[in-house]
């Protein structure tokens, strides 16, 4: 599954495609989806870093850094005799590694930061007798210090799901 990821700096923001993490849509995908990764397509932004939070974060010394949560990043449906610890979840964020990379700006693409991944425990959001849904996400870091201009950055991650 890919995703982009966009951040804001000076209003900086993050965002990734995801699908919303409604029990009703849950109980859905119970029902229609096949099994293995439920594709998202919509952008989700998560809380944008405000003029004031970056020079609260910059006066605590050591330049902005930030951290922000996306919960509901994947989804996947499983039979319900898989457990969410059997599964092993790799990231890869497009011009970097696994898990890290940079955060580009939207305008100008020579404007970046780096930006690293925590994932996140998978957990189960919903199930019925024969099947689950699983979901994770992770904890986006990173260092915006050295960054030129506020705007809108995006990152986009790949993320593989299989049971171990």
């Amino acid at each position: 599954m890919r995703s982009v990821l966009p951040l804001i700096v000076g209003a900086l923001a993050l965002m990734s495609a995801s699908v919303p993490a409604h029990a009703d849509t849950c109980r859905d995908e119970l029902v229609s989806a096949r099994l293995g990764m439920i594709e998202g397509n919509s952008v989700v932004r998560t809380e944008a870093v405000s003029s004031r939070e970056a020079l609260s974060l910059a006066a605590q010394g050591g330049g902005l850094n930030f951290q922000r949560t996306v919960e509901d990043f994947w989804r996947i449906k499983v039979r319900r005799s898989v457990d969410p610890r059997d599964l092993e979840v790799r990231y890869r964020i497009t011009g970097g590694g696994d898990r890290s990379g940079p955060a580009v700006h939207q305008d100008a693409d020579n404007q970046t930061f780096p930006v690293r991944l925590i994932p996140t425990q998978p957990r189960i959001l919903c199930e019925d007798l024969s099947y689950r849904i699983i979901f994770g996400g992770f904890t986006a870091l990173a260092r915006a210090s050295g960054i030129g201009y506020a705007g809108l950055y995006a990152l986009e991650i790949d993320v593989d799901v299989q049971p171990r």
